[in-house]
């Protein structure tokens, strides 16, 4: 086992982009998304900040998944933040309390996320990444 990095300063949700060549990682201390590159080693290059969730909402970024678009489905203060791989953010799907994961459901068609007290569905108008 080794330290792939250190950059995040309190890490938590993981996902990989489509075709499994970037990782996301949440960092929940500076409501931050961050994008590496995996190398042929299966080392991280190139960190970047790539999403920052700031919100006056309780919550922190938390949980993650991709899209076969590249989108990144974020949880975060006041519900799943959606942004493009390039940070550029599309929008927020409202949720009742504040959420803490999500994963990808019914074929791949849906989000499940899981908040407080509750788990709730919502469908989606584009896949969910398949990662093996």
């Amino acid at each position: 086992m080794r330290i792939a990095t250190r950059e995040p300063e309190r890490p938590n949700g993981v996902a990989l982009s489509p075709n499994q060549l970037t990782l996301y990682v949440t960092d929940s201390a500076r409501q931050q998304v961050w994008a590496f590159e995996i190398a042929g080693d299966g080392s991280l290059a190139k960190g970047r900040v790539v999403a920052e969730l700031k919100s006056d909402q309780p919550g922190a970024a938390d949980g993650l998944k991709t899209d076969e678009a590249g989108n990144l489905y974020v949880a975060g203060p006041g519900g799943i933040w959606i942004y493009t791989a390039a940070g550029k953010r599309l929008g927020t799907i409202g949720v009742p309390e504040t959420p803490s994961n999500c994963a990808w459901g019914r074929g791949f068609s849906g989000l499940y996320i899981t908040a407080r007290t509750s788990v709730y569905y919502v469908p989606s108008k584009v896949p969910g990444t398949r990662t093996f």
